[in-house]
Parts: C-alpha cells; sequence; structure tokens
C-alpha cells in the first residue's frame, strides 16, 4: 500500500481509466481505432503493475472444474436459444460466411483481448483500487459495472447486457480463486461462443 498514490490521485486515474476513456471512444472525438483507443489504458495499467510490482497475499485456488463447465454450457445454451429466437439469420453466421476471419478470432481473441481486458478489470483492479471500494461485494460490483461500461463504445444495449453478466461471473470466479487464469479461460470460452453462434456484430467495430 505504501507505492499507491493518494485516495484523490486513485479516483481521478479510476475515472480518466474506465469513465473519461470508454467515453472518448464512443463519442469517436479522435478518428482512430477503439481497439487502439483501449491499448493506452491496458499498457498504463501494465507499467504501473510491473514497476511497483505488488506482492499480492492472495492465495490462488482452483474451482470446481464441474462447476465452470456447467456454467459455460449453460451460458453457450443460453446464447444460442437467443440468437435463434430473436436473429434466427444470424444463427453461427460468421463461421459460415466468413471461416478465414472466424478462425482468426478462434486463434487471437484469447490473448489479444480477453486477456487485457482480465488483467486489467480483475488483477490490476482488484489490486489497485481496493482502498476505493472496500469489501468484496464493492470491488466484485465496481468492477462489474466498469468491465460492462467498456463496451459502451460498441453503442448497443446487447453489449452492455451480455458484459455485465459477464462481468459479474469473471470478477466473482477471480475473486474466489485469486488466479487470473480461470476467468481469463471463462472470459475466452464466451466470448469465442459470442462470435461463432452470431453475436459478434454487437462486439464489432465497423464503418
Amino acid at each position: 500500500m505504501s507505492n499507491q498514490p493518494c485516495e484523490r490521485l486513485l479516483w481521478l486515474e479510476w475515472s480518466l481509466l474506465f469513465v473519461g476513456m470508454p467515453i472518448f471512444a464512443w463519442t469517436e472525438v479522435v478518428p482512430a481505432s477503439k481497439f487502439l483507443i483501449f491499448a493506452l489504458p491496458i499498457l498504463y495499467s501494465f507499467v504501473v503493475y510491473l514497476r511497483i510490482r505488488p506482492q499480492i497475499a492472495r492465495k490462488q485456488s482452483r474451482p470446481s472444474i464441474v462447476a465452470v463447465v456447467l456454467r459455460v454450457l449453460f451460458g453457450f445454451g443460453l446464447l444460442t436459444l437467443g440468437v435463434y429466437w430473436f436473429l434466427e439469420d444470424d444463427l453461427f453466421l460468421l463461421p459460415r460466411s466468413n471461416p478465414g476471419l472466424w478462425t482468426l478470432i478462434l486463434c487471437c481473441y484469447p490473448f489479444v483481448s480477453a486477456w487485457p481486458q482480465e488483467f486489467l478489470y480483475r488483477k490490476f483492479y482488484f489490486w489497485r483500487y481496493q482502498r476505493l471500494f472496500p469489501g468484496e461485494s464493492g470491488l466484485v460490483w465496481s468492477s462489474t459495472l466498469t468491465f460492462s461500461f467498456l463496451h459502451v463504445m460498441y453503442d448497443h444495449w446487447v453489449a452492455l447486457a451480455l458484459t455485465l453478466a459477464g462481468g459479474y461471473l469473471f470478477s466473482r470466479l477471480y475473486l474466489k480463486t485469486g488466479s487470473l487464469f480461470w476467468p481469463w479461460l471463462e472470459h475466452s470460452l464466451f466470448g469465442l461462443w459470442i462470435f461463432t453462434v452470431g453475436l459478434g456484430s454487437f462486439f464489432y467495430e465497423g464503418p
């Protein structure tokens, strides 16, 4: 804690990273890729974390593999039914229409999208802002809400709703295990299924 800035500076940092940057990307004030804009808080969090190299007293544990598998399969089923009922024409649209792009996403998404997001919104967030949001529920819910708000840049309520649910699952899993691996794995699986089943258009930076 001794390497942490004062509380006012922490609030300023939190506001810029988790409120200002998503709004900046959403308003498109600067004609730059939203993915590149999001890279700024990611790089900042890496630099701060590596410079301080905090010794986090968090015991790591493995969750129930059966519970994780059942939760993922249940989520896959809900997403698939949702697309089938409301967006039937889009069901498995990407692998059907552009298998090359779909394969590229399968290979890259876990490492260039899911992992950086989980580092920023779980590992960095839970360490850096525990003074601002004391207690487990404060950290979990603030991480959940800011993670969902990040996706305001895609300008659709579906993206906000799905990431609100996902953010809560990932935050609780990180809190329970103390390991970045498990929320990263679950985030990767859900993200890949979203692009596979036909919901990728809600998370796509297009014209």
